[in-house]
């Protein structure tokens, strides 16, 4: 639940769609690196080389399912 405050405070999510989910997840990876030390630097290149409109798209969908199942709420 806190990683997920965090991108609520961080990538407004109102705003999140598939057309810019990658650029705001990479923007949000950076802020925690600033912010928490963390290297998310093989995942970046992974999203930046790797994450096509299949898989985006799949996980896009894997998120609405846990925004019902935990209720989480925008």
């Amino acid at each position: 639940m806190a990683v997920f405050n965090d991108w609520k405070k961080i990538s407004n999510p109102e705003a999140t769609d598939m057309g810019n989910i990658v650029e705001k997840t990479y923007s949000f990876l950076e802020n925690y690196e600033r912010e928490f030390g963390y290297n998310f630097s093989e995942i970046k290149q992974w999203l930046l080389t790797t994450a096509n409109e299949i898989i985006v798209k799949k996980a896009y969908a894997k998120s609405q399912l846990m925004y019902e199942k935990f209720h989480y709420v925008n």
